[in-house]
């Protein structure tokens, strides 16, 4: 006995999805950068360096945190954070290796910036 071909009706896609699909595909997506209470934000592409610290633009409250920590920044696309002479040193870790911060280093999604005593400065939203 034939079977009948069975039509399944998908939801539409929410707005949300279609815009962030758009903007994908349109290359205007830009890398955003989580912070310690889990608040994420999008990180200009004018090259602007944002300051991450005690009194950064990105506040981390920490005691092992400096007030000028590091700075993150977005030039052309890529996420960089470099550390700004800061006491406790900043390290990105990245699939359980540790690379140092003192000079630049380009993020990937899924890595987490910390103060060499483990305090979380920011991580790169795995999106990104």
């Amino acid at each position: 006995m034939p079977t009948e071909p069975t039509t399944v009706d998908h939801p539409a896609m929410p707005p949300m999805w279609l815009e962030l699909a758009d903007a994908l595909l349109d290359g205007d997506h830009t890398p955003s950068i989580v912070a310690p209470d889990g608040t994420s934000f999008e990180v200009p592409s004018d090259g602007r360096r944002l300051r991450v610290g005690r009194a950064g633009d990105l506040v981390v409250a920490h005691p092992y945190a400096s007030r000028d920590h590091a700075a993150v920044w977005n030039a052309e696309g890529a996420l960089y954070v470099v550390d700004l002479g800061s006491r406790n040193g900043t390290t990105v870790v990245r699939d359980g290796e540790a690379l140092g911060a003192e000079r630049p280093v380009a993020l990937r999604p899924g890595d987490t910036v910390v103060t060499i005593a483990g305090t979380v400065l920011l991580r790169v939203d795995a999106q990104a």
